[in-house]
């Protein structure tokens, strides 16, 4: 009897063990899960990803240190007030030393100072102006090394390149406008900046305020890709535009050779042929296998009265050469001027004729 009644006791006594044994082991799984272990190590894949944003902050700001003293600020003294904007060091021959800027600050009657990243300043001479893209060419003979941005060749700039701007030291805080954007319009396609003409025109969504106009687009290797310009008309809120260094280099020999980019025009707007789909070629008789010229998209009313180009008018040949593309075309125009006459070969409707016109 007392053997049952001891095997009774236990039997009563087991599930309760059973059931303090499972809360225990309950409690010991959650304390190990949660217990926080401040020596284990980071995730490979956050390590990459912080060391990789390092490096990139570090070497962009290698790079901005470098380039910063071929930035300038160029002020415009009037008697009542001052004009403050940006330059970038363009070249440099034995001890004249050129800089681009905006043609805002060139003013007659004004005194211009060029402020160098050292704070020297010196004052400056009047090179040249171009109304139409805004650039201006100033040269300063400084008693002091200084070395021109390198430039690059903007045509090889691609959609969704990193670029960065940056303009001369604010007079009031000494500081420089550094901004950082992606690139939207590389520049290959021709932007109107004025009611008869189109300019190589790189789009970002870098700030350019209007005292870093006249600044400097660079790509992360520290190269020149632009020169910081006011926005288009075309031009979207919000977004960065500078004119392409490729185009700038014809202005400045302008410049440089007589002061003015005073350069012939059509009147047109115009693409390349190149560009058009079967379907457009059809429209227009255009041969599928007719690659250069360029075709009128659009003609400035009563510009064309003279000179008679219409739209669907494909242009392949100026004064015996050849025209390859719309850049081709513009470089001869820069090449020309106002009332100079030119022989164009035209195709219309599947037919070649050739004209004389006056350029504007």
């Amino acid at each position: 009897m007392k053997s049952s009644a001891g095997g009774g006791i236990m039997k009563k006594w087991i599930p309760a063990l059973l059931a303090v044994l499972l809360v225990w082991n309950i409690l010991l799984t959650y304390g190990l899960l949660n217990k926080k272990d401040n020596t284990r190590p980071a995730p490979a894949s956050e390590e990459v990803t912080e060391n990789t944003i390092t490096d990139f902050t570090t070497d962009l700001t290698e790079v901005i240190d470098r380039v910063r003293p071929g930035v300038v600020t160029v002020t415009a003294v009037l008697p009542e007030t001052r004009i403050t904007s940006s330059g970038v060091i363009w070249s440099k021959e034995g001890n004249d030393v050129y800089v681009v800027t905006s043609d805002n600050v060139i003013l007659k009657d004004s005194e211009i100072r060029i402020t160098f990243d050292s704070g020297t300043s010196i004052p400056a001479q009047i090179v040249g102006k171009d109304s139409v893209t805004g650039i201006g060419l100033l040269k300063v003979v400084p008693d002091f090394e200084v070395t021109p941005l390198r430039q690059s060749d903007s045509s090889l700039l691609e959609q969704g390149e990193y670029v960065f701007t940056i303009g001369g030291r604010r007079p009031s805080t000494g500081a420089a406008m550094v901004a950082f954007g992606v690139v939207s319009e590389p520049g290959r396609r021709r932007v109107t900046i004025s009611n008869l003409w189109a300019a190589s025109v790189i789009e970002t969504d870098s700030a350019v305020t209007s005292e870093n106009v006249g600044g400097a687009m660079l790509d992360l290797g520290g190269r020149l890709v632009g020169i910081l310009i006011q926005k288009p008309a075309v031009g979207q809120e919000k977004m960065g535009y500078a004119l392409a260094v490729n185009e700038t280099k014809i202005i400045c020999a302008e410049l440089m050779e007589k002061g003015t980019a005073d350069r012939g025009s059509l009147g047109i707007t115009a693409r390349n042929v190149s560009e058009l789909l079967p379907y457009e070629r059809n429209a227009r008789s255009i041969p599928l296998d007719l690659m250069s010229g360029v075709i009128v998209t659009a003609s400035t009313p009563d510009y064309n009265a003279e000179v008679n180009l219409q739209e669907g008018d494909v242009i392949t040949d100026m004064n015996g050469t050849a025209v390859t593309d719309v850049q081709d075309l513009l470089n001869r125009l820069y090449l020309g001027a106002p009332e100079e006459t030119a022989v164009l070969k035209v195709l219309r409707n599947g037919e070649t004729i050739e004209m004389s016109v006056v350029l504007r």
